[in-house]
């Protein structure tokens, strides 16, 4: 209404002006309810197309940190593995199937760190990923390097370019990983602050158009504080999420690092994670292990004190570390070095406890052995001393005819007796001994100093650990020579000085005995090859092996065609020659790493490790070939019938034999002189 005709609707009846008015209201509240919701609809677009940038920024951030996060666990394991080749010195099986493992290692990393390549990367990502590849291809130089060294026995080797070498490179180009990592949390971080940003001008908006309408810009109001308390908590989500990983990636880098055998409980020692080796060691299945204690392995083994006095020092925060005995599900015990390591919250108190373990059992067992036959040589010293008190007269003669070797020192370690058998032992006479300084003479050079400091403080003090008991050592023979001895300790008094006195034995024949002993409970005495006893321990830890890694491995069993009639014409001394011959020509032509033996009579096996029945057939083809071509002294011509066999996970070895067999026995009736597969 314009002030001309403001004169005329003065002039307008009450009636006419109240509908006026309410025209004229409701045409301003819906042209205010317009403007209104076009600002709050402005605002909310705003606010979803900035939560939506937002979860799309933070989900692409959240996969590249996932890919990132897999290739340091990669690396880790590596790291891990490679130290177990490194110190794998019994079993060159193991550390074969280690190796494998490390490549497998190398290629899951390299399948991660292709897929992250192949996501959208800012420059600055790219650029660390770059930087991130060439300290790859270092660290894949050195590591080939240390698993050369290993295979080559070269362990100091190994161990040096490990350290100052393969482990500095990892370490940076983790260094790397853990800066993406840093910068994508910081991306997510700039586009929550980014998001804020928006939120606010948009709040900005709806408090301007509240003005004009009230009512709805309360209710508008509620929804974007609804969305933006969602929004903020999100984000405080998102930075707990990525605080907690990167604590636990440190965390399980230094578990792994440690050890093999791992369990996780919370703090009331309910049982959270347990990895594979844990669950083959103990013989429980990881659904029976979650949710309870460790009680459920106690082997009674332990006093409550014992349990106690752990938990007052994990609930305190510290690391602990003893060896504990175990029960096995099927009741056996066995030993754990342990090591517990609470995990802290921010408040410093233990939320979860990690426990790495090595399994002690056999040596456990081998110091139960070594304690019992101790006890037992202490008591044969112990009552050797009684003698020797009673008289030193009676000691004088019984020394002098004594076959041990028999020698007193003073202080200063300077020999005041020598007895003959120790003439013997160690070829001085006495007048080259008496008063001459004993570790000089008979210590050799690397052990001297340690002997000198040992046997100073037992003649001082007259007593030491060793006093009573029976030591072997390695002593130095006149002639420069080196022969291991068993020697006893005691110790005298005389006046105000200590005398000790050592009793001597050389048992160089009883090492030479023992070693003897070895080679003949697992050699056949006529081919000189192992026996059927080499070859059944092999087979129990080729059928362990393949069973848990799914490594293959074949018999190749044959026997002489004919051979009975060998004996029955030339004889059985010719017969002998032929399976010696046999066993030479067979031995020369198989691999390092395989185990021929002796089956029985004219029977033979190679048990050739890590090989599937595709891979040795040209061999079992190749030894036929050789036999057959061969000309053997005395007999000539002669074939052998060959049965082939890979073994199968979960088969029993009864029923492994039996197909080898079923393949020889096959071989014979088809005509003999050649190879079956069963």
């Amino acid at each position: 209404m314009s002030l001309a005709g403001l004169p005329r609707f003065l002039a307008w009846p009450d009636s006419r002006k109240r509908a006026a008015t309410l025209h004229l209201i409701r045409i301003g509240f819906a042209a205010t309810a317009v403007f209104f919701v076009v600002i709050v609809s402005l605002a909310i677009s705003q606010i979803l197309a900035s939560q939506r940038a937002f979860e799309t920024t933070t989900a692409a951030q959240r996969e590249h940190s996932n890919l990132a996060r897999h290739m340091i666990n990669a690396a880790r394991e590596r790291s891990f593995l490679l130290f177990s080749i490194l110190h794998e010195e019994n079993d060159p099986f193991r550390r074969d199937e280690q190796v494998q493992r490390l490549y497998e290692l190398a290629t899951r990393f390299s399948q991660a760190r292709q897929s992250l390549l192949a996501l959208d990367l800012v420059e600055a990502e790219k650029v660390l990923l770059a930087q991130q590849g060439q300290l790859v291809g270092e660290a894949r130089e050195f590591q080939q390097q240390v698993i050369d060294l290993a295979q080559q026995g070269r362990r100091e080797e190994a161990e040096q370019v490990m350290l100052t070498a393969f482990l500095p490179v990892q370490d940076r180009f983790v260094e790397k990983l853990s800066a993406l990592i840093d910068f994508q949390s910081d991306e997510v971080l700039a586009a929550a602050k980014r998001a804020k940003t928006e939120e606010r001008q948009a709040l900005y908006i709806l408090v301007g158009g509240g003005f004009v309408f009230l009512a709805l810009s309360f209710f508008i109001s509620r929804f974007v504080f609804g969305r933006t308390r969602q929004m903020v908590e999100s984000l405080a989500d998102v930075s707990d999420s990525l605080q907690t990983s990167n604590r636990e990636l440190e965390f399980q880098k230094r578990t792994l690092d440690r050890h093999a055998i791992v369990s996780m409980a919370d703090v009331n020692g309910r049982i959270i994670y347990v990895n594979d080796m844990f669950c083959q060691v103990s013989q429980y299945s990881r659904d029976e292990l979650l949710g309870q204690d460790h009680r459920l392995l106690n082997s009674g083994h332990h006093p409550k004190a014992f349990f106690a006095s752990m938990w007052r020092t994990i609930s305190s925060g510290q690391v602990w570390q003893d060896e504990v005995c175990n029960r096995k599900k099927n009741g056996e015990l066995y030993w754990v070095a342990t090591t517990i390591l609470p995990f802290l919250d921010s408040s410093g108190k233990p939320e979860r406890y990690v426990s790495v373990r090595t399994e002690i059992t056999a040596i456990k067992q081998a110091e139960a052995m070594l304690r019992e036959n101790k006890a037992q040589l202490e008591q044969m010293v112990a009552e050797r001393t009684r003698e020797l008190e009673e008289s030193r007269n009676i000691m004088q003669s019984i020394t002098g005819a004594a076959q041990d070797a028999i020698v007193m020192i003073d202080e200063g370690a300077h020999t005041t007796y020598w007895n003959e058998a120790a003439e013997r032992l160690f070829g001085y006479s006495r007048d080259e001994v008496l008063g001459q300084n004993l570790h000089t003479l008979i210590a050799p050079e690397p052990y001297r100093e340690a002997h000198q400091q040992a046997f100073g403080y037992f003649i001082r003090a007259g007593q030491d650990e060793r006093a009573g008991k029976t030591t072997e050592l390695i002593a130095r023979h006149a002639n420069g020579s080196e022969l291991p001895v068993e020697i006893s300790l005691s110790a005298v008094r005389s006046g105000e000085r200590w005398h000790g006195i050592g009793i001597m034995r050389d048992i160089s024949e009883h090492k030479r005995m023992e070693e003897l002993l070895r080679v003949q409970a697992t050699t056949d005495p006529l081919t000189g090859i192992h026996n059927r006893r080499k070859l059944n321990e092999m087979m129990v830890q080729e059928q362990a092996r393949c069973t848990r890694y799914r490594v293959p491995f074949t018999l190749i069993l044959f026997d002489i065609d004919h051979f009975k009639h060998i004996n029955d014409t030339y004889g059985h001394p010719v017969g002998d020659a032929v399976l010696q011959e046999l066993a030479g020509l067979v031995g020369a032509n198989i691999r390092p790493g395989d185990l021929f033996a002796r089956w029985g009579g004219e029977e033979f096996v190679v048990l050739a490790s890590n090989c599937s029945l595709s891979g040795v057939r040209l061999f079992a083809e190749k030894l036929r070939h050789l036999i057959d071509t061969r000309a053997f002294s005395t007999v000539g011509h002669m074939t052998c019938s060959f049965g082939v066999a890979e073994f199968q996970p979960g088969e029993s070895p009864e029923a492994f034999l039996s197909r080898v067999d079923e393949g020889l026995y096959r071989a014979k009736q088809q005509g003999r002189n050649r190879v079956e597969y069963a």
